[in-house]
């Protein structure tokens, strides 16, 4: 599967980038994992409009589901710190895949 998502910058538009390794979300142990190549993530928060995602294991990033305004549509929001340390935020505004 690949998913096109479309980055915005605090200060640019970048290009959309294809992803194309799954990851998996799944209920190990009472826990919620995010489970991807070589990093995981579980779910830190959760409530009726987003999911807030923090790292478990071999991920130092973490992220935030938001729900759109259509049942087609949501937010993820990247987490990290760039080279000096200082945090850095990317929104991707995200729509459901057309089958063809």
């Amino acid at each position: 599967m690949q998913v096109g998502l479309p980055s915005m910058d605090a200060n640019k538009q970048e290009q959309v980038q294809r992803i194309g390794h799954p990851h998996f979300v799944e209920l190990r142990s009472g826990r919620l994992v995010n489970q991807g190549e070589g990093a995981s993530w579980t779910v830190t928060a959760l409530d009726s409009a987003e999911v807030t995602f923090g790292p478990l294991k071999g991920a130092r990033n973490s992220y935030i589901w938001r729900r759109g305004p259509t049942p087609d549509t949501w937010t993820a929001i990247m987490l990290s710190k760039n080279a000096d340390g200082a945090p850095r935020e990317r929104i991707y505004l995200m729509e459901r895949a057309k089958r063809s």
